[in-house]
């Protein structure tokens, strides 16, 4: 209900993958949960790509994992943010 959460990743979905992007996105993402989830802290977020053996080319995988402030409990969350849109053919 709030018009400015989030980070918007997919202004970047197009771009070139390289470490400068990368660390970019993790910034975003850290940002993100900073100013628009009081009640966790974020311990690390991480994002990798796949290796060879994955079909599908241009998927970064965003991992979060946090503490709830309120009740000290650890989660994590994994998020896969295509880079390029699927294609239904495969």
């Amino acid at each position: 209900m709030q018009p400015k959460y989030g980070c918007n990743l997919s202004d970047y979905q197009f771009e070139p993958v390289n470490s400068n992007l990368l660390a970019f996105l993790k910034d975003m993402v850290e940002n993100a949960l900073l100013y628009h989830e009081p009640r966790i802290v974020v311990e690390e977020v991480t994002i990798t790509q796949p290796g060879s053996f994955d079909l599908i080319e241009g998927r970064l995988t965003i991992e979060v994992d946090y503490r709830i402030i309120e009740t000290n409990s650890r989660y994590n969350y994994v998020y896969d943010f295509y880079l390029r849109e699927a294609d239904r053919n495969i």
